[in-house]
């Protein structure tokens, strides 16, 4: 029964991927198209074009790199780098670019000014950074009204980093399966946001690799979530 099931979640992974990668190849391939035809009013219009194909490109890389890690992860192949490394600079390095991130109108990312008095983690500063996005990423995406909060305290032993959302919230039956590889497989309300359901699985990968802890917590639907990892203070 396990392995008709690894089976079952294997196909709706692949049919769920192909969907996933067609979706921003076609958007490229379509802007690419119209400004090569010339079909565009002026310059602005062409600008928009080309910064379209580029979001798709960059969702693309996204995608892949999400299978390709979960390849070297599963295959043992995957390596940290660990050193010391200061929380303060490494949430300025993702404040850059998650205020980037797309987000709908009036949801607030809130920033954490009191990290100075923290420790250095030790930690690969590039996963960490990559795990950090990846759930910034999923807050705003999950999330119509209020906040985004990034909050960050110290623990016996380690730094507790956690992203407080006002999102959509997630049944607590439905937590346990969070980070099962392609939870997102699944179907439900979520699918409607998109992504491979990887996300999650390779945050999970990562921060124990690191020899910390990654968990969520919701009331339930409606009612947001926290997702709080923990890093070794060096």
């Amino acid at each position: 029964a396990a392995l008709k099931r690894a089976d079952q979640m294997k196909s709706e992974f692949l049919a769920l991927t192909s969907h996933e990668l067609r979706t921003p190849l076609t958007g490229i391939l379509g802007f690419t198209r119209l400004v090569m035809d010339g079909l565009y009013s002026d310059q602005a219009e062409m600008l928009q074009m080309l910064a379209d194909s580029y979001a798709s490109g960059k969702h693309l890389l996204s995608l892949l790199n999400d299978i390709l890690d979960l390849a070297k992860i599963e295959s043992g192949r995957l390596e940290m780098h660990l050193q010391p490394f200061s929380l303060h600079i490494m949430v300025e390095e993702v404040k850059a670019i998650a205020e980037a991130y797309p987000r709908r109108p009036g949801v607030a990312l809130v920033w954490p000014d009191d990290l100075l008095t923290l420790p250095e983690v030790m930690v690969d500063p590039h996963r960490v950074k990559q795990l950090l996005l990846n759930i910034l990423s999923n807050a705003l995406k999950f999330t119509k009204e209020g906040s985004v909060r990034l909050e960050a305290e110290r623990g016996p032993g380690m730094i507790a980093v956690r992203v407080v959302d006002t999102g959509i919230g997630v049944d607590p039956e439905d937590q346990k399966h969070l980070f099962n590889k392609f939870a997102q497989a699944e179907g439900g309300h979520a699918r409607e946001y998109g992504g491979t359901g990887l996300g999650l699985v390779i945050c999970k990968h990562l921060v124990e690799m690191m020899g910390g802890t990654i968990g969520l917590y919701s009331e339930g639907q409606g009612k947001g979530s926290t997702m709080t990892i923990t890093l070794p203070i060096a």
